[in-house]
């Protein structure tokens, strides 16, 4: 196990409050922060294709605009950014599996929205062996 605290982060307002409770939390224990985006097709850079750079270029600006906001307040903070080109549930679990704890944000969807729209953070929830702690953004 790495002495890290992970964030899953996926461009909204939860998780992005997610990352801000997990940059407070590892500072007081001592601990790094990865900050894990996961996108299925996420494409190493082809020399010559601005395609595959544009194609990867939100999922890179969701982890270096977060990363770049918690580092103004937390200077001395190590950040590791962490682009993965895995599903979503499994980059979480594997993250979790290798981390002290995995904060995911919560959208606060009800029970009914979330089993539709299969809720990431409850599958997350469910399986993983470490501790979770799921952030609820709004208000």
């Amino acid at each position: 196990m790495e002495q890290v605290v992970t964030v899953g982060l996926d461009g909204s307002a939860a998780s992005v409050a997610a990352a801000r409770w997990a940059a407070d939390e590892a500072e007081r224990r001592d601990l790094a922060l990865r900050l894990t985006h996961a996108w299925i097709l996420l494409r190493p850079p082809t020399p010559g294709s601005p395609a595959a750079d544009e194609q990867n270029y939100w999922a890179k600006r969701i982890v270096h605009d977060t990363h770049a906001e918690l580092a103004r307040g937390h200077p001395k903070l190590t950040i590791i950014e962490d682009l993965v080109a895995d599903e979503a549930e499994t980059a979480l679990l594997d993250a979790a599996a290798r981390s002290r704890m995995l904060v995911l944000g919560s959208r606060g969807l009800d029970r009914v929205a979330s089993f539709f729209l299969g809720d990431i953070g409850l599958h997350t929830i469910a399986r993983a062996e470490r501790p979770v702690v799921l952030m609820r953004g709004g208000r």
